[in-house]
């Protein structure tokens, strides 16, 4: 059976989008400091995960992917309950405490200091937050154990610290942000840096503009804003910045732990300008929007910014048919295939390992079979026009909206579009 170390490695390394590495920042303001990510990779199927504390460990919301990876890990350590998280596999999140984690993978190798145990469980970082409630506990752990891995890893607190972490040759580097804001990853090389350098004290639809600058197109699978003074996480999908959803930690935590397949609670909506017709002392305002043909909206429109009053209409219905989404067939790397090895043939496994590393770094990232089979693959999002036409409104006035969309199959989120604005004129 491989070793745990060896599974770490197949898991960072084979992945050819790595070299193309996820985005992380942090951006601190007046009341908190949000935690944003963006996870960057060509696997849709993607799961949301809300875990109530247990036992003494503290609760979370994580995200991630239900890929190859559960199964792989499930033979792996089947035998070791202890190895194992759950049964899954998150790639990020951020506990009831506040503390926030995500990674890019680079070509930063952790290594191993002689001196310090090694760490046998399968996912540091969700141990941690499980156990921690700040960044510096955690950096604490970290230095007291050797982690085999790669990459980097950014975490922050409710506290406002926030830090770059990882490993090289065994021994631990910290780097923790001198601004109002941190940035780790492809984002770096976008004109995200720039717009976080001049940010000041933004807001949530502002921070959705940074993510949006900051994406790599059609790999970016979800993105996260994580408020960790309200324990609020912001879901974004598949590089659509205006519509999100909003989730509530405390409130998801009376429910019990479940998970979500991220792309089923989301309906696609695009806000389009609306068509403003003066009559005779009025105005007439038809609103319009494209979205999934089976979700119900609702629009909700107001005089008040902070739509504290506010009229709402609910528009559309479920359609008789509904097709369900054909989630994604992938090419796996050859080298996965020996993932229950035994020892005798390990050789083989570097091998191919090696051969994945050589053909992964040796083209464009359009170019690459992996890339071209998820284009290939990637399910159609089939959308309609809808439009709602709102008589009498008072001329000369500033109106706000929004739309709100519950999509079919999913009985519990709404998600909803940032508010919009016109004058009646």
């Amino acid at each position: 059976m491989i070793k745990p170390a060896l599974i770490t490695l197949i898991t960072f390394f084979v992945f050819p989008f790595h070299a193309f590495a996820c985005t992380i920042f942090t951006v601190k303001t007046e009341h908190t400091t949000y935690y944003c990510n963006h996870e960057d990779y060509w696997e849709y199927d993607t799961r949301l995960w809300i875990t109530p504390g247990k036992d003494g460990k503290y609760g979370g919301i994580f995200y991630g992917f239900d890929d190859w990876r559960q199964a792989s890990l499930r033979e792996s350590f089947g035998k070791k309950p202890d190895l194992m998280v759950d049964n899954f596999f998150p790639d990020g999140g951020m506990n009831e405490k506040g503390l926030s984690w995500d990674w890019v993978a680079n070509s930063t190798v952790w290594g191993s200091d002689p001196n310090k145990p090694e760490y046998r469980k399968s996912h540091v970082f969700h141990d941690i937050i499980q156990q921690y409630s700040t960044v510096d506990e955690a950096i604490a752990f970290i230095d007291k154990h050797n982690i085999n891995g790669v990459g980097q890893t950014l975490m922050s607190d409710n506290f406002g610290t926030s830090a770059i972490i990882y490993k090289q040759n065994g021994k631990l580097i910290v780097e923790r942000s001198k601004k109002n804001y941190q940035i780790l990853g492809y984002g770096e090389r976008t004109s995200a840096s720039a717009m976080l350098e001049m940010s000041g004290n933004i807001d949530i639809k502002q921070i959705a503009k940074i993510l949006k600058a900051s994406q790599q197109g059609d790999i970016n699978q979800y993105s996260t804003i994580n408020d960790p003074k309200n324990k609020i996480v912001y879901l974004f999908h598949f590089q659509n910045f205006d519509e999100f959803i909003k989730i509530d930690m405390q409130k998801e935590f009376e429910l019990g732990a479940r998970s979500y397949s991220i792309p089923y609670l989301f309906s696609r909506i695009k806000v389009q300008p609306p068509t403003i017709v003066r009559n005779a002392g009025s105005v007439s305002v038809t609103f319009k929007w494209q979205g999934k043909p089976e979700s119900i909206y609702k629009l909700i429109y107001s005089t008040d910014q902070k739509f504290d009053e506010y009229e709402a209409v609910n528009c559309g219905d479920f359609p008789a048919h509904f097709s369900n989404y054909a989630f994604l067939g992938f090419c796996i790397p050859a080298c996965l295939l020996f993932a229950g090895i035994k020892r005798k043939r390990k050789h083989i496994l570097r091998l191919s390992l090696l051969v994945c590393l050589l053909l992964n770094n040796s083209c464009t990232i359009k170019q690459r079979p992996e890339y071209v089979r998820y284009k290939q693959t990637l399910p159609k999002f089939e959308t309609e026009h809808f439009s709602k036409t709102i008589d009498h409104l008072q001329p000369g006035t500033t109106y706000y909206w929004k739309i709100a969309a519950h999509p079919k199959g999913n009985d519990h989120f709404l998600s909803e579009t940032f508010a919009h604005s016109f004058v009646a004129e």
